[in-house]
């Protein structure tokens, strides 16, 4: 069994994905709580780059809807998730966490799970309250 290691940002993702079995992502901003609802309402998500290729065109590829910018029908905004239909598929972008989960992949990761952690979830996994 390889021992737990723990890293942060881009960097650190890509040299865990080389050496883990399993690589699990923690973020507790936007981009994981509009996964966390996406999915719980049965719907896809497929992480995208901001700088990458215009999400539409992988939006077509997937038939899917893009989340645009705050303010759209569909963003990173965790109350715009909500409106999703149920099993609706959702390409997600985001400058930040959406480059670890591809970078994760892209590296040799078997599995990139992004993870919403908050604080109720932290005190259980560390025998608290």
């Amino acid at each position: 069994m390889k021992p737990v290691a723990l890293e942060w940002g881009p960097a650190g993702a890509a040299t865990l994905a080389q050496t883990c079995d399993v690589l699990v992502l923690v973020d507790v901003l936007s981009f994981t709580t509009c996964v966390s609802i996406a999915c719980g309402r049965g719907a896809s998500v497929w992480p995208h780059r901001w700088r990458d290729d215009p999400a539409a065109v992988r939006a077509a590829e997937l038939d899917a809807v893009v989340a645009g910018p705050r303010g759209s029908a569909v963003s990173l905004s965790p109350l715009s998730v909500l409106t999703l239909p149920t099993g609706a598929r959702l390409v997600l972008l985001d400058r930040g966490f959406a480059d670890d989960v591809l970078l994760a992949a892209e590296e040799g990761a078997d599995h990139a799970v992004p993870v919403l952690a908050d604080g109720a979830c932290v005190d259980a996994a560390q025998g608290g309250p």
